[in-house]
């Protein structure tokens, strides 16, 4: 043994002393552990690297994420059944306005281009791509509208912390998370979890409003190459027993995976599933199904400009039911 590792042992029997982590007499074991493997414990959260998650951004700069939803919901209602289909793809950019000195930034965020598909049973699909069509069809308007736009300014501390927000649009929570995902204040190891809560209200048919109180779970699972891997799970707080309140809040519960560059100082990709099922919300034989995942990507703007480019107009704009998005269970 050498001489670091002689004064990690007993650095690490001072903390297991000093915090009580081991117990008078020693012959006596704590939580079916020796004292060695108590110490061999210690010694290695006391030597486990350690990672800083900051956001590392340059004042003028502009960063493209590329994001893909793909959704397939089932209603069976009085013996009748409704199948929903639909795709999202849409370009998101921040505009850095502000860098300060301790690390603070202020974003602009807009989206550059939307392509949408949706199909309800077996009727003819609908589509609006805004690179090559001029007129949205009248569903897609509403989002339609917000491109190219201004939609929301924030200030935010490099760990992700939200200093302001201000919105040209209505917060709609699709379980992915905020605006930004915040991290840790401190290093953190691999293992190391951390949680942000939240609440969802819910209207109930007295014209009450439900809160419920949901946390999102983070973990950091691994770093490799400067990358880490970090899983999120929503949590429900609050027992949700009422079939009609867990129909509207199972598009909000997610499981996902973030991959942060942390050399870089920003997020690569962020990946989310759903896979739900609510019976009983209205009659006794109501059943509803939603499955759905959500994947965004970093992109470079030449990367966008190249899709945006090669997007061929298509006058007509009619898409078959062979060649829609295929959708997995």
């Amino acid at each position: 043994m050498n001489v670091d590792q002689v004064l990690i042992s007993f650095f690490a029997m001072v903390c297991l002393v000093q915090f009580g982590f081991l117990e008078q007499g020693f012959g006596q074991e704590k939580e079916g552990l020796t004292k060695t493997e108590q110490l061999s414990q210690v010694a290695q959260k006391l030597t486990q690297k350690k990672y800083l998650l900051e956001y590392k951004f340059k004042k003028g700069e502009r960063v493209y994420w590329e994001t893909e939803q793909v959704d397939s919901g089932e209603v069976s209602l009085q013996k009748k059944k409704e199948v929903t289909k639909s795709r999202t793809l849409s370009t998101k950019k921040w505009r850095i306005d502000e860098v300060l000195a301790n690390g603070d930034f202020v974003v602009v965020q807009s989206i550059e281009q939307v392509d949408l598909w949706q199909q309800i049973d077996n009727n003819p699909p609908i589509s609006y791509d805004s690179k090559i069509d001029t007129r949205p069809h009248p569903r897609f308007e509403d989002v339609a509208d917000t491109v190219g736009i201004e939609l929301v300014s924030f200030k935010a501390k490099k760990t992700g912390e939200l200093v302001y927000k201000k919105a040209n649009y209505s917060d709609v929570d699709l379980g992915v998370g905020g605006i930004i995902v915040q991290f840790p204040q401190t290093p953190v190891s691999i293992g190391a979890k951390w949680y942000q809560p939240s609440v969802i209200k819910t209207p109930l048919p007295t014209g009450q409003i439900k809160k419920i109180k949901i946390r999102r779970a983070f973990e950091l699972l691994e770093v490799k190459f400067d990358v880490a891997v970090i899983s999120v799970n929503t949590q429900i707080l609050t027992p949700v027993r009422d079939p009609e309140v867990e129909v509207q809040i199972m598009h909000q519960i997610t499981k996902g995976q973030i991959r942060f560059d942390i050399k870089t100082g920003r997020i690569l990709t962020r990946e989310f599933k759903w896979n739900r099922t609510a019976q009983g919300f209205s009659t006794a034989d109501s059943l509803k199904k939603y499955i759905g995942r959500f994947k965004e990507s970093m992109k470079s703007k030449q990367e966008i400009d190249l899709a945006a480019s090669s997007a061929v107009k298509d006058s007509v704009q009619i898409k078959l039911i062979g060649v829609g998005p295929i959708f997995r269970d």
